[in-house]
């Protein structure tokens, strides 16, 4: 070391003292971002503050040339700063602007090498104010573009949610009617009927889906849309008022000539092509989419229904009586007279006394109806939907209790002709009381009504006439019995379950008192609810149905037409496995039976030589046939079950028996067959009520076209005495004849023998 130097210490690197206090020096030197932020605002304010100095050095030049005095100077409003300083874990620490934290100086050997000043130049510069607000902006673009993708995106889903919300459950509100009627894109006098009707069932027959896929397709029904309404088939007034279908008012926009042609028509194609029982329509799922135009428990079963009923329909409400033998009314149409005359609705359905009170109420005063002149409204026959008003001219009338002492017209008393005809043992109850009325009852009340008119136009006479061939009435008194005792299982079949009848209360006592687990309990409310709704109470044992249900034809096809199997049917499909399940249950599993012992009973007692029809004709139904021979047992019968087979002996002398007493209450004489409706409902009720059911007949003389191969089984049976077998079948065939009211000349009666076999011995 050379003389006068100082000694220097010598530093080691790898000194770990030294290594701390860089990592200690680094650390206090990196950018505080809270001291960034205030060194920025510390230079905007620097700016401003230039830029103020700048434009007060202009106003004072600008003073000056304009001649005022230079030393008037305003001085500005001193400046509110924060001197509070900023928050810094070491106020002695080095700030590093932003630029630098972005571009760190480079690594210097010598700490001590000198540093540029080019921050200070940037900070006293004016230029440093449009790159401060360019950052702001930028800053608030990004925070707002951000800001906004998200909610767009939020919006978006909810958007999505209601809609799908609304898709599901957005028409539950909204009237099922009112929506059916949009959808279908239906008007009056363009009816899209197969539109407003569900859909058919898979189960349906291929040539009935055809049918009404073509007709869904190709047309629209010419009529107006109140032909589609059952207001007026129960002649419930009530109803009427509520669903506001004045017969009068809407009597000329239903009742025109092309929309029954067109009725013709659809009768035609779907009866035609919707034979079965099972061409019926998805029910089950009616109106699940929120679209309903019909009330499901009132809607047909399917299209034949359909088609029949509108005819029927038609032709009630809009009946005339004859212009050649009776006075037009002069409301126009029957219905229509009947409502503004009395208030009484004449519907398709007749069974009940429904409008009868307000008949006799109507006319329990003697007076006089003084003439008037109404201006009244109805609806015109266009599907623009107007009404217009008219004025009608109303004869005076008498009224009174006493006999003849009422104008009744024809429609008044056609209309109760048609009520007294109905009757039907077990159908009849009085709307009050709900009990069932007995033949003589029933017939004094709407005697006693007719007797008002000053003519009954001969109906009293006619209905003692008709009472009479049915075996009911003879000399002004009952013929055998007046009022049968029928169980509450037999009135069920008539009239549906009671919520108090025996079934469906017990349903409920075990329900209300929970005295079983709950699932038992949930298929028990399954249970009750579903048998009140059905129409048809379906209930009764093998002795209830050979005593007081086979032997009325009305009780059997009212089982046996579509809308009780249908139920049925519909009932096993829905809950058929929930109550399986429950059966194994030790205390209530025996009352899940239900479903399936009634479906079996009612095949049994709807046996039919036209089975699975969708009309039943009842003479086609063997029950009452042989309930007439007194053998109702062998509706039960087969092999292996309580009732077997009937050996060939035994049927041949049930028959035998039975034609001798037919043929006595038949006359010597036929007059021919009547073709009237009338007429063919007594005749087919007389029929299935005898030895000449077809269905019954057929174990007896056989059937087409094994009419000989029956017969020849007859005759081969050892069992069986071949002469009286001949002579009994020959009789039967004579004796059926005169109940169609046809006679057989000699050759015509030779040609039948040697077709079926009868002549072996001739």
């Amino acid at each position: 070391m050379a003389a006068g130097e100082g000694q220097v210490a010598r530093v080691d690197d790898d000194d770990p003292s030294t290594a701390s206090d860089a990592l200690s020096l680094h650390t206090i030197a990196e950018p505080d971002a809270y001291a960034t932020q205030e060194q920025e605002d510390a230079d905007f304010a620097l700016a401003l503050a230039l830029e103020e100095q700048e434009s007060q050095r202009y106003a004072h030049t600008q003073s000056i040339l304009q001649g005022q005095d230079p030393n008037q100077v305003a001085v500005p409003p001193p400046e509110q700063t924060d001197t509070t300083p900023p928050y810094r874990d070491d106020p002695d620490a080095i700030v590093i602007d932003e630029e630098q934290a972005d571009n760190p100086p480079p690594y210097r050997d010598d700490p001590d090498a000198p540093v540029e000043e080019e921050a200070s130049e940037i900070v006293t510069t004016p230029a440093r104010r449009p790159r401060a607000l360019l950052r702001i902006l930028r800053n608030l673009f990004n925070v707002w573009y951000c800001c906004a993708m998200w909610s767009s995106l939020f919006l978006i889903v909810i958007i999505i949610v209601i809609l799908g919300v609304l898709a599901r459950f957005g028409n539950k509100g909204a009237n099922p009617k009112e929506s059916a009627w949009i959808a279908s894109r239906s008007k009056d006098y363009q009816l899209r009927v197969w539109d407003l009707y569900p859909p058919l069932e898979a189960g349906a027959s291929k040539e009935c889906k055809e049918a009404w896929r073509t007709g869904r397709e190709t047309q629209s029904l010419g009529c107006h849309r109140m032909i589609l309404s059952s207001a007026w088939d129960d002649g419930d007034a009530d109803q009427v008022r509520v669903e506001e279908a004045d017969p009068f008012f809407y009597s000329e926009a239903v009742c025109r000539d092309w929309c029954r042609s067109e009725l013709t028509q659809m009768v035609n194609s779907l009866v035609d092509n919707c034979k079965l029982r099972t061409d019926r329509f998805d029910l089950a799922n009616y109106g699940k989419n929120g679209r309903a135009y019909f009330d499901k428990n009132r809607i047909e079963e399917g299209p034949a229904y359909v088609a029949q009923n509108l005819v029927d329909r038609f032709d009630h409400f809009c009946k005339k009586p004859n212009a050649n033998r009776y006075r037009s009314p002069e409301w126009g149409t029957c219905a229509a007279d009947l409502w503004m005359k009395w208030g009484v609705v004449d519907g398709n359905k007749e069974a009940h006394l429904n409008g009868l009170d307000q008949f006799l109420e109507q006319t329990a005063v003697k007076k006089t109806i003084p003439a008037e002149t109404k201006t009244v409204e109805l609806w015109k026959w266009s599907s623009s939907g107007e009404t217009e008003s008219r004025t009608i001219k109303v004869s005076s009338r008498r009224v009174g209790p006493g006999s003849g002492e009422t104008y009744c017209g024809f429609c008044t008393v056609d209309w109760l002709e048609r009520k007294m005809r109905s009757f039907e043992f077990g159908q009849i109850r009085d709307p009050i009381s709900r009990e069932v009325l007995g033949l003589s009852e029933f017939r004094e009340r709407l005697s006693s009504a007719i007797r008002r008119c000053s003519s009954d136009n001969g109906a009293l006479r006619r209905i003692d006439r008709q009472w009479k061939e049915l075996g009911w009435w003879c000399d002004d008194k009952p013929c055998s019995f007046d009022k049968p005792e029928f169980s509450t299982g037999t009135l069920a079949i008539l009239h549906g379950w009671s919520k108090d009848d025996d079934g469906p209360r017990g349903l409920r006592n075990i329900i209300e008192k929970k005295g079983a687990s709950k699932n038992v309990l949930k298929g028990m409310q399954v249970l009750h609810d579903a048998m009140l709704e059905m129409p048809c109470g379906i209930g009764f044992s093998e002795i209830v149905a050979k005593h007081e249900i086979m032997p009325y034809e009305h009780i059997v096809s009212r089982l046996c037409n579509a809308p009780c199997r249908n139920a049925l049917d519909r009932l096993n499909a829905q809950h058929g496995s929930l109550f399986a399940k429950l059966r194994s249950d030790r205390d209530y599993g025996h009352i899940f039976q239900y479903s399936t012992l009634a479906a079996d009973m009612v095949d049994k007692v709807c046996l039919s030589s036209t089975p699975n029809v969708a009309f039943q004709s009842p003479e086609n139904l063997c029950a009452p046939g042989y309930a007439a021979v007194g053998r109702p047992e062998w509706i039960f019968a087969t092999k292996g079950g309580d009732y077997d087979p009937p050996p060939r002996g035994v049927i041949l002398d049930a028959f035998s028996q039975e034609i001798d007493a037919l043929d006595a209450r038949l006359p010597k004489r036929v007059s021919g067959p009547k073709l009237d409706p009338e007429s063919m409902r007594i005749m087919k009720k007389k029929l299935a009520e005898s030895a000449c059911n077809t269905c019954a007949g057929g174990i007896f003389i056989g059937s087409e076209p094994d009419w000989k191969k029956t017969v020849d089984e007859y005759l081969d049976d050892k069992h069986v005495n071949e002469t009286k077998y001949v002579a009994a079948a020959k009789k039967g065939w004579l004796t059926c004849g005169k109940m169609y009211g046809q006679e057989f000349p000699d050759w015509k009666k030779e040609m039948m023998w040697k077709k079926f076999g009868l002549d072996r011995y001739d």
